[in-house]
């Protein structure tokens, strides 16, 4: 009886971040019943930074999953596949790579005052206040900041938190976008 044999083992995709679905296909000769399917074992490795690949049980026999972790993690899945009667040897699949995973977007941006006054010196600065991005590869976050008048950026202003009352005109719209990134490229 020949003994099972896992071939073309294909991690994929080959580069993915967090959320992204990973998947293992591989062609088992000879033809694989379903005893072979179920007795087959699938195993997943993930090795953070120069560590050594470290086997993930809560992921043993499983086709695909949802992706964790951080940039730069590298996966790897290896079959050893079985007839229901023996195990062939162990195919190891090509490695994966965690890209950069963006920073979440801030859960607040407001811009008050809501509707500015006319004082004595002028209308009223427009301040921006914003905040609660998280990056999961743990990179500094940076915010970027566009001002906006009439639908028209105001570059001097650009990463500014404040539009001084000296360039706020009265009966103009002002708005602020509030971008972030982790400079990582």
């Amino acid at each position: 009886m020949a003994i099972p044999v896992a071939s073309a083992v294909t991690l994929s995709p080959s580069t993915f971040i967090i959320g992204d679905t990973i998947s293992v296909t591989y062609t088992y000769t000879p033809g694989a019943g379903p005893e072979a399917t179920a007795l087959t074992l699938i195993r997943w490795y993930k090795q953070v930074g120069t560590s050594v690949a470290v086997h993930q049980k809560d992921l043993d026999n499983k086709r695909s999953f949802t992706v964790t972790g951080v940039r730069g993690d590298k996966w790897f899945v290896t079959i050893l596949p079985c007839d229901g009667t023996q195990y062939g040897v162990v195919a190891t699949s090509n490695t994966g790579t965690m890209l950069n995973n963006l920073p979440s977007q801030p859960t607040y941006v407001e811009l008050t005052p809501h509707t500015p006054t006319v004082g004595e010196f002028g209308l009223d600065d427009l301040v921006v206040s914003y905040g609660g991005s998280v990056d999961s590869d743990g990179d500094r976050v940076v915010y970027i900041l566009r001002w906006y008048e009439e639908g028209v950026l105001l570059p001097a202003y650009n990463d500014k938190t404040r539009l001084p009352y000296t360039e706020v005109r009265e009966g103009c719209t002002y708005t602020v976008t509030v971008d972030v990134t982790d400079n990582y490229v």
